[in-house]
C-alpha cells in the first residue's frame, strides 16, 4: 500500500460482489497486526481527534471518517498479510448503506496529525453483514489490488475509512495492538492476519 500501496491491498475488488474479505485460511495466522492509534476526522472542519472506535458517518451535513495507524514490524519478514474487518461487539452498528470505502493516506504519524486526512488512493469498499461477522468486500467497486500481499516489514501506514451514501453511520469498536489477546476469536474492527 509505495509504503501505503502495499498495505492498500487490505481491501480489494476483483471479481463478484459480496465475497469475504479474506479467503478462509486452513491454518491459524502466525501474527495478528492491529492499529496502534485511531482518529476521528471531521471532514467539514478538518480536525482529527484520537478515538477508540470506527465512527464513519455522513448525516445532515455532518461527516466523520476514521484514520487508522498500523505498524508492520520486522517479525513479518517473508509472510503474507490479509486484511480483515470484524463487527463483534454488541454496541457495533451500521445504518444506511452499511458500507465503508477505504483509502491510503500520506500521513506519516497519526498522533502528530492534528488536522487533515491527506487522502491518497482508493483501496475498495466493504459492507457490514451482521454483528459477529467479518465485513464483505464489495467487488462491484474496482480496486487495483489483490486480496493478500507481502507484509510491509518495518513500516507504519495510515488508512482512512469513509462513509459511502448520503445517510450512513458505521460505528464499530476497535481492538488495539497490545490490548487484544488471542484465543477469543478475531479482533474487533480493522486488523491484518499474517501467514
Amino acid at each position: 500500500m509505495k509504503t501505503f500501496a502495499v498495505a492498500a491491498i487490505l481491501i480489494s475488488a476483483v471479481a463478484a460482489r459480496s465475497t469475504p474479505i479474506r479467503a478462509r485460511q486452513e491454518t491459524e495466522p502466525k501474527h495478528i497486526i492491529l492499529p496502534s492509534a485511531l482518529a476521528s476526522h471531521d471532514v467539514n472542519k478538518g480536525n482529527n481527534e484520537l478515538a477508540s472506535i470506527t465512527n464513519t458517518t455522513r448525516v445532515k451535513g455532518t461527516e466523520l471518517s476514521t484514520l487508522y495507524s498500523v505498524t508492520f514490524d520486522e517479525s513479518l519478514v517473508g509472510l503474507t498479510c490479509v486484511g480483515q474487518f470484524v463487527s463483534g461487539h454488541d454496541t457495533d452498528f451500521a445504518l444506511g448503506s452499511r458500507q465503508l470505502d477505504f483509502f491510503s493516506t500520506q500521513i506519516q504519524d497519526l498522533n502528530k496529525q492534528a488536522n487533515g486526512n491527506l487522502r491518497n488512493q482508493a483501496f475498495g469498499r466493504i459492507t457490514f453483514v451482521a454483528v459477529g461477522q467479518e465485513f464483505d468486500i464489495d467487488r462491484s467497486v474496482p480496486a487495483p489490488f489483490a486480496d493478500s500481499f507481502p507484509c510491509p516489514v518495518s513500516k507504519t501506514i495510515v488508512l482512512e475509512s469513509v462513509a459511502v451514501g448520503d445517510f450512513d453511520s458505521v460505528v464499530i469498536g476497535q481492538d488495539f495492538a497490545g490490548a487484544w489477546t488471542p484465543g477469543g476469536g478475531k479482533p474487533n474492527g480493522l486488523s491484518f492476519a499474517a501467514y
